[in-house]
């Protein structure tokens, strides 16, 4: 009975988890959504890093530099993340899709927040001593 079961659940539950996971389009929607609220915090970063006299046209129910900041460059990661994922799925989908009905999980390639492997290893992408700092601080 629990075989059955299992296959049952495998069965019904598997294809919809991979018509999921690699919806490229679904990541791509996620990584914009995460670009348009990060640009939320946008106005009050130039606030917090311009010049001094900003200082004073600053509202003291306005959350800290460190805060903000943090939120913002979290959510730009998260962004570039899903980016890079919906790009491997794109290029990698057959392989992906056997690889999650061999493993009944996530493949590791999409279960990084690792972006200089994402856009170095994964994709190829050459980038630059200073592009590998600032992915690397995200």
């Amino acid at each position: 009975m629990e075989t059955t079961e299992k296959t049952i659940n495998e069965l019904v539950h598997l294809p919809l988890y991979i018509e999921k996971v690699l919806c490229a389009e679904s990541w791509i929607i996620n990584s914009q959504e995460l670009f348009k609220t990060a640009s939320e915090f946008e106005n009050d970063l130039k606030i917090l890093w311009g010049p001094p006299a900003n200082y004073s046209t600053r509202n003291e129910n306005q959350p800290s530099l460190s805060f903000v900041q943090g939120i913002y460059f979290m959510l730009m990661s998260y962004a570039i993340e899903n980016m890079c994922k919906a790009v491997i799925i794109k290029m990698n989908k057959s392989k992906l899709e056997n690889e999650i009905i061999k493993n009944k999980k996530l493949p590791n390639s999409l279960k990084t927040h690792n972006l200089i492997n994402l856009v170095k290893d994964k994709l190829g992408i050459d980038i630059s001593a200073d592009e590998e700092e600032l992915l690397m601080r995200l």
